[in-house]
């Protein structure tokens, strides 16, 4: 899912964000999960999937929404540069 569906971000969003953004909006938008249960309880009522491959697929999306949202948010650095006031003052020597 991350190749379907988070390659194309890389190519649409190539003028309108940075690459950090980008990759940030590509692993968000690889999370599937909803549509993966979907075709594989479809594809297991009409036969035309094991139960146990629908069990692996529904498990890789699971880790997908766990995993995928946590690179994301590791990757994102704040653009404004942290208040120096909340640092403590160092001790003058008088």
């Amino acid at each position: 899912m991350l190749a379907v569906r988070g390659l194309p971000i890389l190519v649409v969003y190539r003028m309108a964000l940075r690459p950090r953004e980008r990759v940030q909006l590509m692993l968000l938008s690889a999370t599937t999960l909803p549509i993966l249960v979907a075709l594989t309880h479809i594809s297991v009522s009409s036969g035309a999937m094991r139960p146990d491959n629908a069990a692996a697929l529904v498990g890789a999306g699971v880790l997908s929404v766990l995993i995928f949202p946590l690179l994301a948010i590791s990757l994102h650095r704040p653009t404004a540069e942290p208040d120096d006031s909340s640092t403590p003052a160092s001790p003058q020597s008088a």
